[in-house]
């Protein structure tokens, strides 16, 4: 009992501390990073990645750490203390940080399970710390899902537009906004208004992840946007993106092996 006291109480501070950090935009002033796209628990895909790369590059994980996968709660605090302690890894919040969908899709029942379900709220808190939207400036904007109406500055508060940048997905079937089959609050979006938010924050690129890509990334819109995928849940393949601002080529896609041992050799980026 008093172990389980302890650690209860570890994880309490661990989440209080990084709800402190609460913004809506996080700027970064870097040369490059990795952007990891949805993990969805898959701890090892987490853990392969930090270490590779923590030591040489800022890593930006884009969103959904809980649901469907096995190590939901263990992903989640790996890469929590590690953006507390490390200063290089970035989470961007995903539309699957929400109690409402945890209670649906699995990490609800993981904290039940666990004994702590009580701490929900402190997990709501942690989940509202992290920012809607990382900003390289000049380079690249990240978001979890993607282009909001009206193309808001980002540096003007975004709050308004969290539905939008969380569920929304382009699509080249539509020119400018369309409905969604994600339900009411989401839509789809083409290169106008992708354009018109790139321009109004002086970027060149949206890094996003929230849908399943079966080669683990795409890229559209003649390179204004990629997509990245992350988790293997859906039976595809998972990948990050490395982007260089110093350099070309500015992108580059590592699809992760099917079986991930950290000790492997770096695979081949493409």
């Amino acid at each position: 009992m008093y172990r389980y006291l302890i650690v209860r109480e570890l994880l309490e501070d661990t989440l209080r501390r990084f709800s402190e950090r609460e913004r809506e935009v996080e700027v970064l002033d870097v040369d490059g990073l990795v952007a990891v796209g949805d993990t969805h628990g898959a701890l090892d895909v987490s853990a392969f990645v930090v270490s590779r790369y923590l030591h040489r590059k800022h890593i930006v994980f884009l969103g959904d750490y809980v649901d469907r996968g096995r190590y939901q709660f263990e992903n989640l605090l790996f890469l929590i203390e590690l953006s507390l302690v490390s200063g290089r890894v970035h989470l961007l919040r995903g539309n699957h940080e929400d109690l409402g969908l945890n209670a649906i899709y699995g990490f609800r029942a993981v904290l039940d399970r666990m004994g702590i379900a009580d701490l929900e709220e402190i997990f709501q808190r942690a989940y509202s710390a992290m920012p809607l939207v990382i900003k390289v400036p000049g380079q690249a904007l990240f978001v979890h899902g993607g282009v909001p109406h009206g193309a808001p500055a980002v540096d003007g508060g975004i709050s308004s537009y969290a539905e939008e940048i969380l569920w929304n997905d382009p699509s080249e079937s539509v020119h400018d906004f369309g409905p969604s089959p994600r339900g009411d609050g989401a839509y789809t979006f083409g290169v106008q208004p992708l354009r018109a938010f790139l321009q109004r924050n002086g970027c060149r690129l949206l890094v996003r992840g929230h849908e399943v890509q079966r080669e683990g990334y795409r890229v559209m819109f003649g390179g204004l946007l990629v997509s990245v995928f992350s988790s293997r849940y859906h039976g595809g393949r998972a990948a990050v993106c490395h982007l260089n601002f110093s350099g070309a080529p500015l992108l580059q896609f590592e699809v992760l092996p099917d079986s991930i041992d950290p000790s492997d050799p770096v695979p081949q980026v493409q």
